[in-house]
Parts: structure tokens; C-alpha cells; sequence
């Protein structure tokens, strides 16, 4: 699923020839334990744990980098807003690829099976829930924005 604006439309043309290597390498990768995985140009980081309230995480965006979200059990809440509409709090931070902003989005349930992609324009809180706790399973994979 991706969700932006129409306007921005014109972003995903150079990127979207990358899925199809995306997409086979989280099935290679979605039924291994907890850890990070590389293969050419793209990372993949499968990830175990317990969702939080929206309230203890922070919207988040990343400049060189588009994150395909699955997964793989469980469910989560991802929440979603354009980095235009949003004040950074923490700045921009090179080696780790992360900028933090303040403020809320549209809130997504997310469940198994299902994924996202999040490109430099989107800020997201991934792995939240509104109302109880889940256990999930994911597999984030950060390909190289064009």
C-alpha cells in the first residue's frame, strides 16, 4: 500500500522498478529469526516484538532510504503524514538515515499479511496500536531511494 498525495506521484516513477527484487528477497528472508540480512543494495531486518501506544513513538521519516514494511504476523497500527505538514524535533541525522518530527497522521491498521511502502516524503510511526498490546513479526526493508 502506498499513501501520499496525488500531487506527488511523479516520486515513485524511478523507484517502483526495485519491487520485484523487494518483494523476492522478503520471501527469502520472512521466515528467518530476528536479525539483518543484506543482499546487493538492500537490508532487510526482521523484527519480533510487542506493539506500543502511538503516544511513546515519534513520526519518522528517512531521506536516503524507502522502507517496505510487511507483516508477517500480527498486526500493528502505522501512522502516516506528510513531512510537509510537519515540524521537525529531532534533526536529521546522517549515519543513521532518521529525522523525528512532532505531531500526529492518519492512523492505518496494518494487519498480517499486509505491507506498506514509505518513501523520503512520508513520515511514519510504525508498530503501534490504539486500544492492546500485539505480538508481531515483520520484515522492514530499506531499499536505496533513486
Amino acid at each position: 500500500m502506498i499513501i501520499d498525495y496525488f500531487k506527488n506521484h511523479q516520486l515513485y516513477e524511478n523507484n517502483l522498478k526495485l519491487l520485484k527484487e523487494a518483494f523476492s528477497f522478503i520471501k527469502e528472508v520472512q521466515d528467518k529469526p530476528a536479525g539483518r540480512y543484506v543482499k546487493g543494495d538492500m537490508l532487510a531486518m526482521v523484527q519480533t516484538g510487542t506493539t506500543r501506544s502511538a503516544q511513546e513513538v515519534k513520526l519518522e521519516a528517512h531521506k536516503k532510504h524507502i522502507d517496505v514494511q510487511y507483516v508477517v504476523s500480527g498486526e500493528e497500527v502505522m501512522e502516516w503524514e506528510n513531512v510537509s505538514n510537519l515540524q521537525t524535533e529531532i534533526p536529521y541525522d546522517p549515519e543513521k538515515d532518521i529525522v523525528f518530527f512532532e505531531g500526529s497522521g492518519v492512523q492505518i491498521p496494518i494487519k498480517e499479511g499486509m505491507f506498506y511502502l514509505v518513501f523520503p516524503q512520508d513520515a511514519h510511526k510504525p508498530c503501534t496500536h490504539i486500544k492492546t498490546e500485539t505480538s508481531y513479526k515483520k520484515v522492514v526493508l530499506k531499499i536505496k531511494a533513486e
